[in-house]
């Protein structure tokens, strides 16, 4: 949860995520939809797929989380910083873990221009480490020094322990080394939303939501491409979700981000009176509509069913 989370945020959920699932075999015995909604919210909904994977794998090869470096990483989500963090602060095991925070200080304390790669930054760490189980509380306080004192912008370099040997503080270029990328501009996206009523009911589908949408359960979207009116769009997705055009009417829209994505929801609200509802084999449901909102995962599904209400 903390990947790309910060703190403040996580702890509840965290909090809501142990009570749910206590332990491994509890989790992997889960369904993903249930694993989705207690995530909404933190994005990044990889994350908790990855998490149900892992503990799926765990519970069927292992039995319990396993000990060693490279079984650890084998674990879907799992990378070279993640095991190193688990093995060397959990296991006490002498693996380097190196994030983002304890990067910056590798390329200020040798002065790395820009560049290096992983595994530059991975032998520099491990070349670091001390020879005993202090390698758990070495690997936080490098942790800790990235996010306290040897910080992004104006680093706290009177108050740093290492500063004396600092290639960065010797030559002045605290500010300026590592160099920064270039943020990632959001990829703005028009998105038309369906909500289409029946009898009280609403109707969902497994199969329309964009690959950046959480869960399984959604309501029927697609992305209008550029020049596409969203009247078109929604007029398409009728035809696609019931087989007959239905009277639309445009409903108030918003602006949600979800990961590096800036939508732009256009919302149109529809009764339809049909008298076959699609099958749940084929991949549509009807769902009560007080208990719609429940279904789905995603905050911006929740926020359109709230609009048309």
């Amino acid at each position: 949860m903390l990947q790309q989370t910060q703190v403040a945020v996580v702890i509840p959920y965290y909090e809501r995520f142990l009570q749910r699932f206590p332990d491994v075999a509890t989790l992997a015995r889960a369904e993903e939809g249930e694993v989705l909604r207690l995530w909404a919210g933190l994005g990044y909904y990889s994350r908790a797929r990855n998490l149900l994977r892992a503990a799926k794998m765990i519970q069927a090869e292992h039995g319990r989380f396993p000990e060693e470096f490279d079984a650890v990483r084998a674990l879907p989500g799992i990378g070279r910083y993640t095991a190193g963090a688990i093995c060397s602060i959990a296991l006490h095991q002498p693996y380097p873990a190196v994030d983002g925070n304890v990067k910056r200080i590798l390329a200020r304390l040798y002065a790395v221009e820009g560049g290096a790669s992983e595994g530059f930054f991975h032998k520099r760490a491990l070349a670091l480490l001390p020879g005993s189980r202090d390698v758990a509380a070495f690997n936080q306080a490098l942790m800790d020094l990235g996010a306290l004192v040897c910080t992004p912008r104006q680093p706290r370099c009177d108050r740093c322990p290492v500063a004396g040997c600092c290639a960065a503080f010797r030559l002045g270029r605290q500010d300026d080394l590592p160099a920064r990328k270039a943020a990632r501009a959001p990829e703005a996206l028009d998105l038309v939303l369906l909500v289409l009523e029946r009898g009280g009911e609403v109707l969902l589908t497994a199969a329309g939501a964009p690959g950046f949408i959480p869960g399984r359960w959604g309501l029927p979207c697609r992305i209008a491409a550029a020049g596409e009116a969203p009247e078109e769009v929604a007029a398409k997705l009728c035809l696609d979700s019931v087989g007959e055009a239905v009277a639309l009417r445009p409903r108030k829209g918003f602006r949600h981000g979800i990961t590096r994505h800036r939508v732009t929801a256009h919302l149109f609200h529809g009764m339809w009176d049909g008298a076959a509802p699609r099958s749940v084999e084929e991949g549509w449901r009807w769902a009560p509509w007080d208990e719609a909102g429940g279904e789905v995962t995603s905050s911006l599904f929740r926020k359109a069913l709230r609009n048309c209400g």
